[in-house]
């Protein structure tokens, strides 16, 4: 059976292709993200429209398929043009370079806090009292401490995104489409709050947890519990270099991998008690809707509760076979919205590729190697199914790390599955001592007991692996081409039969060589 008449007979398969070229446009633009057409868009749109009556007129499938295919590679490179470009008239970094600025606009994110000034992203109103659009990182001191919604007026020299040691921040910042940076700004002034109340709320919530949290869980605990929560990266120096060397760095990152990995294990470990399926499947959404709020609702967490929640509703609703296509479905829409995601935006691949860890990998090991049977000991089929999981995420994303970090831990392994069962109930108990306390403190100080020793288990365990001989080594970074062959390794052996015996025709019931030929009137 060709490739064409397979893709014809199965329009879910067409979907996905359409996807994956629309993503590949994507990439293939992202290689050189800042040199953009302009002007020579109009090629484009030329093919556009030569393509189209392709799509929707020809009736021969070996010219309509491959159309759609290309026209959907064509998007993908257009839509990223489009995003990229910040040469637009009126665009704040038109005043790149140039002499001491005068601007105004409002901060639209919650500035993050770093260990000598704040990381503030603004959204330019104005700019030399001339109307000006745009988006700029300004690294303001600690004090005054700033809130999302405020509203500046800033006097500063900008810049354009530079490298430093090594690190070429222009790249680092395109997903969050900021093209021009205010390294320490002259003056800045603050005229009132013009946000999204809703939003503030939000986040003035966030902020009171974590003072809460603070006020009820000891150190170095409550840097923990306040990393899971809500993802500060406060650790001290001695626990994040324990976290980074046993490969659990993760878990204080909310990203899809351990909102995957969270979400499919609490609704395991759920299910070894009597609780009604539709039960569980309600308390396991009320943990992730609790994730994201209380993390601020914060893009990056949205995107991690998409992706990491596939796996585990697949699951719920008894429809694993349509996780591929709700996988990839919400990975294209984030692209339309940001298609920067794809190469600049390392929380997003990671997220995609534990939840695909989980949707495919998972259950070809489970098949591969007796995995999958059911010994009759509920609690051992749970714990090997937890296993499974644990193990085809970190397949997963591995060549990731190691083409972007460049090292290898060596107990990653052992570390993930002795830490990942603890990680949402030390969430759980964490939320319950900071929410508890603001309430009572009285409650909160009762919450905080197996909270922490929750979170010291973690720590402690982190400690005592990084301390193995060659816990981690490193390699030096891969090429992204070693990485898919790495892919391709790991995954042909499982999927490859699989796919042949697809692509191969049902034998005729009858002897020769006529029933295994498919005539062109067959394929209109």
């Amino acid at each position: 059976m060709g490739i064409a008449r397979y893709l014809e007979e199965r329009p879910s398969k067409q979907f996905l292709a359409v996807i994956i070229a629309f993503a590949a446009g994507i990439g293939l633009h992202s290689l050189q993200p800042f040199n953009t057409l302009g002007g020579g868009r109009i090629f484009l749109f030329a093919a556009i429209l030569g393509l189209t009556p392709l799509v929707f007129g020809w009736k021969r499938l070996a010219i309509r398929i491959p159309a759609l295919i290309f026209l959907a590679a064509i998007l993908g490179f257009l839509r990223f043009d489009y995003f990229a470009d910040a040469s637009a008239t009126g665009s704040i970094a038109w005043w790149n370079g140039a002499s001491a600025v005068r601007l105004e606009g409002e901060i639209v994110a919650p500035p993050q806090i770093r260990e000598s000034y704040q990381r503030v992203v603004v959204q330019v109103r104005t700019a030399d009292r001339g109307s000006a659009q745009g988006r700029l990182l300004m690294r303001a001191p600690l004090e005054p401490r700033y809130a999302y919604g405020d509203f500046l007026k800033i006097n500063c020299q900008i810049e354009r995104p530079g490298v430093i040691r090594g690190f070429d921040q222009a790249r680092a910042l395109l997903g969050e489409r900021v093209f021009s940076e205010c390294g320490r700004p002259l003056s800045v002034v603050r005229s009132g709050n013009s946000g999204n109340q809703a939003l503030a709320a939000v986040y003035g919530l966030k902020d009171l947890m974590v003072g809460s949290i603070n006020s009820h869980i000891p150190e170095p605990q409550a840097s923990l519990a306040a990393g899971l929560l809500f993802g500060d990266r406060r650790l001290p120096s001695e626990e994040t270099a324990a976290f980074q060397a046993t490969g659990i760095s993760h878990i204080v990152a909310v990203s899809g991998y351990n909102v995957a990995i969270i979400t499919v294990l609490f609704f395991s470990l759920l299910a070894l008690l009597p609780v009604p399926r539709r039960l569980t499947v309600a308390l396991t959404l009320a943990l992730l809707a609790v994730l994201v709020a209380a993390t601020g609702a914060s893009a990056s967490v949205a995107r991690a509760a998409i992706m990491g929640s596939l796996p585990f509703l697949a699951q719920a609703v008894g429809r694993p076979s349509g996780t591929a296509n709700a996988l990839f479905f919400a990975a294209a829409a984030m692209l339309l919205v940001n298609p920067a995601l794809l190469f600049f935006d390392l929380g997003f691949v990671l997220s995609f590729a534990a939840s695909a860890g989980l949707i495919w990998l998972g259950p070809a090991l489970a098949d591969r190697f007796g995995w999958a049977r059911k010994s009759g000991v509920h609690f051992w089929d749970k714990l090997c199914e937890m296993f499974v999981q644990t193990l085809s995420a970190i397949a997963m994303t591995f060549p990731i790390i190691l083409a972007t970090f460049g090292k290898i831990s060596l107990v990653a392994p052992a570390a993930n599955l002795l830490v990942i069962f603890a990680v949402p109930w030390a969430m759980l108990f964490s939320f319950l001592a900071a929410a508890g306390g603001i309430v009572w403190s009285p409650l909160g100080r009762a919450f905080s007991f197996p909270a922490t020793i929750l979170l010291s288990y973690i720590e402690k365990t982190a400690d005592l692996l990084s301390r193995f001989p060659a816990a981690q080594f490193f390699t030096g970074r891969i090429s992204w081409v070693a990485a898919m062959l790495f892919y391709a390794a790991l995954l042909l052996p499982f999927f490859l039969p699989r796919f042949r015996r697809r692509l191969s025709p049902a034998p005729s019931s009858s002897p020769g060589i006529e029933g295994w030929i498919i005539s062109e009137e067959k394929d209109l």
